[in-house]
């Protein structure tokens, strides 16, 4: 009798709250691979290179993803999330674990490069008439490259002396 029971048990059909559930699952990991595919044709078009913006973001939800289908015992949802999560942690890796190196100028502190240079953005706006005041703060700043944003043949004059 006990023989039954445990095979009543065994072949007992899952809670119908569980498929939907592993239903909506399935349908984010397979967006993420999706999303992660058209990130890669970013250089076609604008709105494929916004996908690739996000790869943290998708590596981090599909490796969630992989957790949960592994804790399910879903192995086919797994291996696609752990691919989708792949493709998306390689891109990312070196800023994550690279020793900070010149070749590596994502990793590169201020303190580490020797030439910085400075750089100044000015709207002195086309009605100012200030300019002595502006001349002055520039010289104070001493910029390595400026930006003047806002300029008439005016004040075109005014930094042509």
């Amino acid at each position: 009798m006990s023989v039954q029971t445990d095979q009543a048990f065994i072949e007992r059909p899952a809670k119908p709250w569980t498929n939907s559930y592993f239903f909506l699952l399935r349908k984010f990991a397979l967006l993420g691979l999706v999303f992660t595919i058209i990130g890669y044709f970013g250089a076609l078009h604008w709105v494929a290179d916004l996908f690739s913006q996000f790869r943290f973001q998708w590596a981090f939800g599909l490796g969630a993803l992989a957790v949960l289908f592994l804790v399910a015992l879903r192995w086919k949802w797994v291996l696609f999330c752990l691919i989708g999560f792949a493709l998306n942690a390689i891109p990312i890796w070196p800023y994550f674990v690279a020793p900070p190196t010149s070749q590596n100028p994502a990793t590169v502190s201020e303190t580490q490069n020797a030439s910085t240079m400075r750089v100044m953005s000015f709207n002195v706006l086309t009605s100012n008439r200030r300019w002595d005041d502006v001349v002055a703060q520039v010289k104070k700043q001493d910029p390595d490259f400026i930006v003047f944003m806002e300029v008439d043949s005016t004040w075109k004059q005014v930094f042509m002396k």
